[in-house]
C-alpha cells in the first residue's frame, strides 16, 4: 500500500514536466506527437525562466509563485493563437502526424518495462538513495524548501559555507515543489522520468521516420519497437540516474529527443516556406522574412519552441548544450558548405564571415574556457579502451559497477549498423549516422588512457557513462530505421497472405524478441537501482543503514527548530537534514574549502582547552553531535570520499566529557555539546 503514497507526487512531477509545455506548444501551433514530445523541454525552459525571475526579483520559490509565473509565460506565448480565434485568419499550425492506439498501448507497456525494475530496486518509495551526487541533491531539495531560494547563484551556497555557488538548480527546484518529503519527492521524480523516456524516444522515431514513409504500418512498428528498446536499455536511464547519480544531466538528456524533433520540424517548415510563401513586393532580406511570417508560415513559432527547448536543456544542465551542438554539427557543416559554395566568388563576404565566426568562437571560449578547464581537471582513472568498447557494444554500465546483462545490446548495435547502411543509401538520415559515429568515437576517447585528446570530452567530465545515453538514443533510432525498411520489404513480398497476418506477424515477432531480450535486462536494471537503494548493496559504500534511518526519523521531531548537528558526512550525517529536517554543518560530501572547518577537523579533540574550537562551533551554530559507530556503514568513509575530508572523523574526535547523551539506539547516538557552556554555541 505504501506505493500508493508516491502517486500524488509522481502525478505532480508529470504535471510540472508536461502541462506548461503542452499549453505553450498549443499556443505555438504544434500538433499531434510533436506537441507531446516538445512538452518536456518547453516545460523545462519555462521553469528555468521562472527560476531566473524569482532569483532576480527575490520572489520566494514556492508552488504558488511558480504556478503564477509559468501561467503568465504560457499566456504570453499563447496570446497570438488566442487572439486569432476571434479573427478571420487562422493561426498557422504545424503539419500533423497521427498517433495510433497501437502506439499508445505499446507506450504503456514500455513505461511499465522501464519503471518496474526501478521500483524493484528501490524497495520502497521512501528509501533514500545513497550515492555521492544524490546525497547532495537531497540536501539541495531540503535547502530550497527551507530558504525558498532556488537561485543557481545563491540558492545552494549555504551547503558549501559560501556566499555564492553556481550550480544548475532547475531539477532540484522542480522536485522541491512536489507534495512529499525530499526522499519521496526525488523517487517520484525518478519514476516519472523513467515512465516518460520511452514516449520521448518513440515519438522522436515516429516523427522522423514518418517524413520518409508517411503514416505506414512499418513506421508504427518501428516506433513501437523503439519504445520497447529504449525501456530495455541499461545505459540510460538506469545507469545515469542511479549509480552515476548525475540527476541534472540525466534530466537534460530526457529533453534532447524533443529538442531534436523540434529542430527537424523547424527546418522542414522553413524549407517549405521558401517554396510556397509569396514575397512579392518585399524588398531586402529582412523584408522577405517579414513577408514569410505574415503569410501564415509556421516556422517562426516553431523557432520559439526550439529556443524554449534549448533554454530548458541548458537550465537542466549546461552539458546538454554540448550534446545539442554535436547533434546539430552535421547540418551546420552542410549549411556552411552550401553557403561557401554560393559565395566563393565573393572574397570580401567570406572574409567578413570568417572574422565574425572567429570572434564568436573567441567570445565563447572566453566565457566557457575556464569552466571547461575545470571540468577537464576531473582526471578519471581506471579506464581501458577495450573494456569500454565491449561495454559500448553490449550495453553494459560504464560506471565500474558490474551487473548481469543480456545480449540485447549486441542485437541493437547490429541493427543500428544495418540502419547506418539504409541511412547512407537513402541520404535522408545521414546526419543521424554521423552523430551516432561521433558519439561512439568520443566514448572510446573518454574511456581510454590519459591523453591530451581526452580534453575533447571535458564537457562530459571525461566520463563515458555521460556520453553513452546519446549513443544509445541514436542506436535505437537507426535500429528503428532498419526495422521500418525490413518490415516494409517483408510486407511487399508477402502479397498473397491475409492482411491481418501480414501486419500482425512481423510486429508480434519483433515485439516478442524485444520483450524476451529485455527480460534479461530487468534483473540488471533492478540490481543497478539496488546498488544505490539497498543498504546491503550500496555500490560506493553504505552511509545509512535501515535502523539508522529509523533512528533519525524517530529522534528528529524531538529536537528544537534551531538545532544544528555536527556529524561525519560520510557516515550518514547529511540525512539528518534531508530526512529529519534538522540542519547539519556538513550537508553534502564534497570538500568544503573553509579554514575554520579545517582547523576544527585537525583540533576537535582539544575542544575543552582550545577556545577557538568553541568559537568555530558557535559560528557554525552547532548544538549537537551525531555519531555512527556501525561497522556496516563505513562505505563512503573509504577511498576517495574519505580523502576529500582529509581522512578525519571530526564527530568522533570530540571528547566525550564535552558532550551529553540525548538519544542512543545501538551504535547510533545523538549528543548535546556541553563543553562550551561558557562560550554559548548559539546566539
Amino acid at each position: 500500500m505504501e506505493w500508493f503514497t508516491v502517486i500524488p507526487a509522481m502525478v505532480c512531477a508529470l504535471a510540472w514536466l508536461l502541462l506548461p509545455g503542452l499549453g505553450a506548444a498549443w499556443g505555438l501551433g504544434l500538433q499531434g506527437p510533436l506537441r507531446w514530445i516538445a512538452a518536456m523541454p518547453i516545460s523545462a525552459g519555462l521553469l528555468t525562466l521562472a527560476l531566473l525571475i524569482t532569483a532576480g526579483t527575490r520572489l520566494p520559490w514556492a508552488w504558488w509563485t511558480v504556478s503564477l509565473l509559468v501561467g503568465i509565460e504560457v499566456l504570453a506565448i499563447a496570446s497570438g493563437r488566442l487572439y486569432s480565434m476571434k479573427g478571420p485568419a487562422p493561426w498557422p499550425l504545424v503539419f500533423r502526424s497521427s498517433w495510433s492506439s497501437y502506439l499508445t498501448l505499446t507506450g504503456v507497456a514500455a513505461s511499465a518495462l522501464s519503471v518496474v525494475p526501478l521500483g524493484i530496486g528501490m524497495i520502497s518509495p521512501h528509501t533514500p538513495m545513497q550515492v555521492w551526487d544524490s546525497v547532495f541533491h537531497l540536501s539541495a531539495i531540503q535547502e530550497i524548501r527551507h530558504t525558498f531560494d532556488a537561485s543557481p547563484w545563491t540558492g545552494l551556497a549555504d551547503l558549501f559555507h559560501s556566499s555564492s555557488k553556481i550550480y544548475p538548480t532547475t531539477v532540484d527546484a522542480l522536485i522541491a515543489l512536489l507534495p512529499a518529503q525530499p526522499v519521496t519527492a526525488l523517487n517520484a521524480f525518478l519514476l516519472a522520468a523513467f515512465a516518460l523516456w520511452p514516449w520521448c524516444v518513440g515519438a522522436f522515431v515516429h516523427l522522423s521516420l514518418s517524413t520518409l514513409k508517411g503514416q505506414s504500418t512499418s513506421v508504427k512498428v518501428a516506433s513501437g519497437t523503439a519504445m520497447l528498446l529504449s525501456a530495455s536499455i541499461v545505459t540510460y536511464p538506469s545507469t545515469l540516474f542511479t549509480v552515476v547519480g548525475a540527476l541534472p544531466y540525466a534530466a537534460s538528456v530526457l529533453s534532447i529527443p524533443g529538442v531534436v524533433a523540434l529542430g527537424l520540424a523547424f527546418l522542414r517548415s522553413y524549407r517549405a516556406s521558401l517554396e510556397t510563401s509569396s514575397v512579392a513586393g518585399a524588398t531586402g532580406r529582412f523584408g522577405r522574412i517579414l513577408a514569410r511570417i505574415e503569410s501564415s508560415s509556421s516556422w517562426p513559432w516553431i523557432g520559439i519552441a526550439v529556443l524554449l527547448g534549448v533554454i530548458g536543456t541548458a537550465g537542466l544542465h549546461p552539458t546538454g548544450i554540448f550534446c545539442l551542438i554535436l547533434i546539430a554539427l552535421p547540418g551546420f557543416l552542410q549549411g556552411i558548405g552550401l553557403w561557401i559554395r554560393a559565395h566563393w566568388r565573393k572574397p570580401l563576404t567570406l572574409l567578413v564571415a570568417l572574422g565574425f565566426t572567429t570572434g564568436l568562437v573567441g567570445v565563447a571560449w572566453f566565457l566557457l574556457g575556464p569552466r571547461l578547464a575545470s571540468m577537464a581537471a576531473f582526471q578519471r582513472k581506471g579506464f581501458d579502451r577495450d573494456i569500454t568498447a565491449q561495454q559500448l557494444l553490449h550495453d553494459m554500465p560504464m560506471s565500474q559497477v558490474l551487473v548481469p546483462a543480456s545480449h540485447l545490446g549486441v542485437v541493437i548495435t547490429g541493427a543500428a549498423l544495418l540502419g547506418v547502411l539504409f541511412a547512407l543509401k537513402k541520404r535522408r538520415f545521414r546526419w543521424a549516422a554521423f552523430v551516432w559515429f561521433i558519439f561512439a568515437v568520443l566514448i572510446l576517447i573518454a574511456g581510454g588512457p590519459q591523453s591530451a585528446i581526452r580534453a575533447l570530452t571535458a564537457p562530459w567530465y571525461m566520463q563515458p557513462s555521460r556520453l553513452a545515453p546519446l549513443f544509445w538514443l541514436f542506436s535505437v533510432f537507426l535500429c528503428g530505421l532498419c526495422i521500418m525498411y525490413t518490415h516494409a520489404a517483408w510486407i511487399s513480398r508477402q502479397i498473397t497472405i491475409h492482411k491481418a497476418v501480414k501486419l500482425g506477424v512481423p510486429a508480434t515477432l519483433i515485439a516478442g524478441i524485444v520483450l524476451i531480450s529485455a527480460g534479461g535486462n530487468v534483473q540488471a536494471r533492478s540490481q543497478l537501482a539496488s546498488r544505490v537503494y539497498d543498504p546491503k548493496q550500496i555500490a560506493w559504500g553504505t552511509m545509512l543503514t535501515a535502523p539508522e534511518e529509523q533512528f533519525i526519523r524517530r529522534v528528529s521531531p524531538s529536537l528544537k527548530d534551531d538545532a544544528v548537528i555536527y556529524a561525519d558526512p560520510f557516515n550518514g550525517g547529511p540525512y539528518w537534514w534531508s530526512i529529519g529536517g534538522i540542519q547539519v554543518v556538513l550537508p553534502q560530501l564534497s570538500r568544503v574549502k573553509n579554514p575554520d572547518l579545517e582547523y576544527l577537523w585537525d583540533h576537535a579533540q582539544n575542544l575543552e582547552t582550545d577556545k577557538r574550537i568553541c568559537q568555530i562551533l558557535k559560528q557554525l551554530g552547532a548544538t549537537h553531535v551525531y555519531r555512527d559507530d556501525d561497522p556496516g556503514a563505513v562505505g563512503a568513509e573509504d577511498g576517495a570520499k574519505r580523502d576529500r575530508h582529509r581522512g578525519h572523523q571530526p564527530a568522533s574526535l570530540l571528547p566525550d566529557s564535552a558532550l551529553s547523551l540525548i538519544a542512543r539506539e545501538g551504535p547510533y547516538s545523538l549528543l548535546l555539546i556541553t563543553g562550551c557552556e561558557g562560550e554559548k554555541t548559539r546566539e
